[in-house]
């Protein structure tokens, strides 16, 4: 404290503003500060000076302590401030060539502050609800929902129509998500998709459409299944006299 006092050289009041990490919200900073400008008496003009840069070097000083959390739960705020103003310190030749400072404050939150930080702390709280249950959400159709095709599609028809569109929306975007896509309606959808997707590409270009139509009778007397083959159900005339 002796050495202290032998410094010290000039002091100057604090009142101003500290950021608190959360926008909008500030904190009021208080106290004194004091300084050290050389080694001879100063003028009125230079203590004007010095004054004024004692007081930016503080504030710049107080701004370099990080904040963990918001103002009222980061209960070491005041003391990191604290400790971190109590040694002099050189101020940034910026600020003035030829200065050493060190203060002590106190940090308050005002009354609009306060009211600031409640509406910001409840919407955070918000968010972050909406973030849990959409988190819980995402995990129920991933370990239950998109576990098994008939599971997906009970879910789907739970939250949709049973419109052909719907099914054709569900096979193209939820069924391939599904985990376990072995069973027989999955295998059957993805086969129609194929050839379904096969006719439309072929649709103008006639000579593979044939030789498709040639392939898939071909397939059909295998399994003798001609009945699929009928007059009525054949898109063009018949393949074989």
């Amino acid at each position: 404290m002796i050495a202290f006092r032998i410094r010290q050289q000039g002091r100057v009041r604090l009142n101003s503003t500290l950021p608190s990490g959360v926008p909008g919200v500030d904190l009021r900073m208080r106290g004194t500060a004091w300084y050290h400008c050389g080694q001879g008496k100063l003028s009125r003009s230079e203590r004007t000076v010095a004054q004024a840069a004692t007081v930016a070097a503080v504030q710049g000083i107080a701004q370099q302590v990080e904040h963990r959390s918001f103002p009222d739960i980061d209960r070491d705020l005041q003391e990191r401030v604290t400790l971190k103003l109590a040694p002099w310190q050189r101020a940034p030749a910026t600020i003035h060539p030829d200065l050493s400072v060190c203060a002590r404050v106190r940090l308050r939150l005002s009354p609009a502050g306060r009211k600031q930080l409640a509406e910001y702390d409840a919407a955070r709280r918000q968010a972050h609800i909406e973030r849990a249950v959409l988190s819980d959400q995402i995990t129920h159709l991933r370990k239950y929902v998109l576990r098994e095709a008939d599971t997906a599609r009970a879910w789907w028809l739970q939250h949709h129509d049973a419109s052909t569109e719907s099914w054709e929306k569900f096979n193209s975007v939820i069924l391939p998500l599904v985990h376990k896509q072995d069973d027989p309606q999955s295998r059957y959808t993805r086969a129609a998709s194929l050839f379904a997707s096969l006719i439309e590409r072929m649709e103008t270009d006639e000579t593979r459409f044939q030789a498709f139509l040639n392939l898939a009778r071909a397939l059909v007397d295998q399994m003798n299944w001609q009945d699929l083959v009928s007059k009525s159900n054949d898109p063009h005339s018949p393949v074989h006299e």
